[in-house]
């Protein structure tokens, strides 16, 4: 297998750049509707673009550059997930810089760190597929959407772009389109309803992303909220005032989200025992390539078979010492974050514990079902209840303990994610003959570089909307919130989240019944309980999109087609995120945005534009190589 050298200072710079793009992106979408999408094949595309550009590029250096803007991404979801609850925990008031930083660049480190010894018993040994690795893969060795691809992603970051400054610059429209309906029966009480979508190219690119299955799942959760829990809870207050978006959107702060909190946790533990025998399989598999790699001496470790044990070796003997750089490194940040000997071991005990098995879930899911299907979420989720409930024993200091559970599941979850995604990327290093070694470097370039732009850009983000709010969601943090918070006694509507615990029973129940009659249709839990969260109008543009892949496949079905349509997608979702951060940070340096109330219809011109060019643009055949 080829391992030529291809690190150089080009694709260090190039790396780090997209690394921050990405995580950027990845940031403002997961804060607005609670989903990332992975970089992996767009970054490919973007790299490929600039690099063929250059003297003396090579496909292992497309690679390289890749690696590290997928690990930028990554890395955003693991600090968007569980760091911003420390905000509607009333623990931070803005984001604190240097704790975030260092939280999400060593729990990162981390996730590399183990993620390496994964690559040689998952896709060496193993050969599992890992679906995004090889389509990279497939990407950048046949030069497949070289010009192409770019043009559709430089087109669909421009027209969300256009679309966002219109409407957040020169309000020629509002955000979403929206309205209310209510019927007041002969006892006085008033039945609400709220109908409405976002405008936003970002959600309907989501949809298309991720297709419709996942987005009916998502649509299920919303239509069980928004249009039968709201309107019977609002029959509660009698004489009600006259519906308003605003009335309604406050019953659903108080109360509604509640229930999608519920299912939330009953869809991640159910999604980790659901893995149990995945999670016990791939122990198995580490520790039989230990023992091989212990059994490997002499021709043996020389000759050609024994690939597996002599990269085994390497992970698991020859870098101890940069295991214990990281231990030491985080037991140092722990010590300094919660200023306890006893807290900070604890802590650095159960971070070992959590780290160690979520990562190797989460490396073996990205193997077998994908980066876009991985439950790092929910592997979280139980990594903070675990927490939570050992440090409600142990620290006496409710608010202590919150901050401790938060910043240790933040670690986590970066570390997960990174896990996960990274394997992706070393699938396609291990296909191309990219050296694993380099890789890594890469790796760490990409956690590093973004580990100090993300608390910027969510402080940025907080000047045009807080965290918790119709505008940003965040519902993996405030479900974190939300159990942390118990150890003080927080005010929680309990009947809502026990509301959303039987929803989520029923929709397990559902999906299994389904699964047995071999259906095509599935219901699965954690995107129903994200629909049960969301508002109606984010749903509603995610299911958009969702039709639209499924008219595209329809229509235009060939794997030139769809590949051009998902990485217009990817534009949309980056250029609308790009230049929301931009209008948020100049929002908070005091500019005045034009105050030209524009027309209420307006609303719908990009949402027709964005339906359009997601369901019938194709590849121009000047672009065409």
């Amino acid at each position: 297998m080829s391992t030529s050298k291809c690190l150089n200072a080009r694709s260090l710079l190039l790396g780090a750049g997209l690394s921050v793009t990405m995580a950027c992106a990845n940031v403002y979408l997961g804060l607005k509707i609670g989903m990332t999408v992975s970089a992996s094949i767009p970054s490919a595309v973007l790299s490929m673009l600039i690099l063929r550009r250059m003297k003396n590029s090579t496909l292992g250096e497309n690679n390289l550059v890749q690696t590290a803007a997928s690990a930028g991404e990554s890395l955003a979801a693991g600090f968007i997930f569980t760091l911003p609850a420390l905000l509607l925990l009333n623990i931070w008031e803005m984001p604190a810089y240097w704790p975030s930083v260092f939280i999400c660049m060593l729990g990162g480190s981390a996730g590399v760190f183990f993620s390496a010894p994964l690559r040689d018993v998952l896709i060496v040994r193993e050969k599992l597929k890992f679906p995004e690795g090889v389509a990279t893969a497939d990407i950048i060795r046949k030069g497949q959407s070289g010009a192409s691809g770019g043009f559709a992603i430089v087109l669909g970051a421009t027209l969300a772009a256009l679309m966002k400054i219109s409407e957040a610059i020169f309000r020629f429209w509002r955000e979403s389109l929206e309205g209310v309906f209510s019927y007041t029966t002969s006892g006085g009480f008033v039945l609400s309803g709220y109908i409405g979508t976002y405008t936003s190219p970002a959600l309907m690119a989501v949809g298309f992303i991720i297709g419709l299955p996942a987005c009916l799942a998502i649509f299920f959760g919303a239509l069980l909220s928004w249009g039968v829990l709201l309107p019977l809870l609002s029959l509660s207050y009698g004489d009600a005032p006259a519906a308003s978006v605003e009335s309604l959107y406050a019953l659903w702060s108080s109360d509604i989200r509640y229930v999608g909190v519920g299912a939330m946790l009953v869809g991640s533990l159910w999604t980790v025992f659901s893995l149990r025998s995945s999670i016990v399989n791939v122990l198995r598999l580490v520790a039989s390539a230990r023992r091989s790699a212990d059994g490997e001496s002499g021709e043996e470790t020389r000759s050609s078979s024994s690939e597996l044990g002599q990269a085994s070796s390497y992970y698991f003997v020859s870098s101890w010492y940069a295991a214990l750089f990281l231990l030491l490194a985080t037991a140092l940040l722990f010590y300094l974050l919660f200023s306890s000997f006893f807290v900070a071991s604890l802590a650095l005990a159960l971070a070992g514990v959590f780290v160690f098995l979520f990562s190797i879930v989460s490396g073996y899911m990205a193997g077998v079902v994908g980066s876009s299907n991985n439950p790092v979420s929910g592997v979280t989720i139980c990594a903070v209840l675990l927490a939570a409930l050992v440090f409600n024993l142990f620290v006496g200091v409710p608010e202590t303990a919150m901050y401790v559970v938060v910043c240790l599941g933040a670690f986590v979850c970066c570390a997960a994610a990174i896990a996960g995604d990274n394997l992706q990327d070393l699938k396609a290093g291990y296909i191309l003959g990219t050296d694993p070694v380099e890789q890594k470097v890469m790796q760490f370039v990409g956690v590093f570089s973004a580990s100090f732009v993300l608390p910027i850009v969510l402080k940025i983000l907080l000047a045009e909307s807080r965290v918790g709010s119709p505008g940003l969601p965040a519902p993996q943090a405030s479900l974190v919130a939300g159990i942390v918070g118990s150890l003080q006694s927080m005010d929680i509507p309990w009947g809502m989240v026990g509301c959303g615990v039987w929803i989520a029973v029923l929709c397990i129940l559902i999906d299994i019944a389904l699964s047995k009659y071999s259906s095509g249709f599935r219901l699965p839990v954690l995107a129903c309980a994200v629909g049960l969260y969301l508002p109606l109008s984010l749903s509603v543009g995610i299911l958009l999109g969702g039709i639209c892949a499924k008219l595209r496949s329809r229509y235009f079905p060939s794997q030139s087609s769809m590949e051009f349509g998902a990485l217009l997608a990817a534009g949309l979702v980056t250029g609308e995120a790009l230049c929301g951060i931009l209008v948020a940070a100049l929002l908070s340096w005091g500019f005045t945005p034009f105050a030209w109330s524009g027309v209420e219809f307006l609303g719908a011109l990009p949402v027709f534009v964005t339906l359009w060019a997601l369901t019938s643009l194709r590849s121009p055949k000047s672009h065409v190589i």
